[in-house]
């Protein structure tokens, strides 16, 4: 009992920072996303990138591989393919850059074209990555990604899976940067609520979960969950 009341309490003090509705996400969010939608999905990654990018063409075995127009949601899950992209090495915004300009790569975008100048923008925007976002997804890749996510939540939190209508879907192993789209997916659920914040480790220890008790309370797996947490509000620590 004494563990589980430190697990509430626990949850009470780290949520206090954690914003309290959908739009603090959304208005946090919308820049980059609005800018993805209006200057790079369709002008440049739909029109130039997408030619060899894609899973069935020359550029399938590269890092950076896009999905094509015929399926659903492709902007918004190219976005986030792009931005897994670039922030799995501190290099690959600039190697983004100077390939589209011709680097080692096919010229796709004249340095003095407005496109150029509109994705040099995304890429800087998509960069300025906050600290301690950054923080939580190293940690979340290095502790909880294969051995809690991929291993406990994965099999209903997945499209068309049993928890898919919960807002938190994954992917598998198997889709490219799989590790840096989930670690997003999974900071952005926990920021669009105080409850989604709790969530993360009260259904997982068992409480109110169709899944029932993922990892035990006491277990190292609830400690990683519990530091992930601390990780999104260090100022509650």
């Amino acid at each position: 009992m004494s563990k589980i009341l430190f697990i509430v309490s626990l949850i009470l003090f780290t949520s206090a920072c954690v914003p309290t509705s959908y739009e603090a996400l959304t208005e946090q969010q919308s820049p980059l996303a609005s800018f993805w939608q209006k200057s790079i999905s369709n002008d440049i990654t739909q029109y130039s990138c997408i030619v060899c990018h894609h899973s069935e063409s020359i550029a399938s075995e590269t890092d950076y591989v896009l999905l094509q127009s015929n399926v659903d949601d492709y902007s918004d899950k190219n976005l986030e393919i792009t931005l897994a992209y670039l922030e799995k090495s501190k290099q690959h915004g600039q190697l983004f850059l100077s390939k589209s300009r011709g680097l080692d790569h096919t010229q796709v975008l004249n340095t003095e074209s407005d496109k150029y100048l509109k994705l040099q923008s995304f890429v800087e925007m998509a960069t300025q990555q906050d600290e301690i976002r950054a923080s939580a997804i190293s940690y979340y890749k290095g502790s909880l990604s294969d051995n809690v996510m991929q291993a406990q939540c994965l099999a209903c939190h997945i499209e068309e899976g049993l928890a898919a209508s919960t807002g938190l879907v994954l992917v598998n192993a198997d889709t490219a940067s799989y590790q840096e789209i989930n670690a997003n997916r999974v900071v952005d659920f926990a920021s669009l609520s105080n409850n989604n914040f709790d969530n993360l480790l009260l259904k997982a220890t068992g409480f109110d979960h169709a899944g029932g008790e993922v990892v035990a309370s006491d277990s190292e797996e609830a400690g990683f969950l519990m530091t992930f947490l601390s990780l999104l509000n260090p100022s509650s620590t």
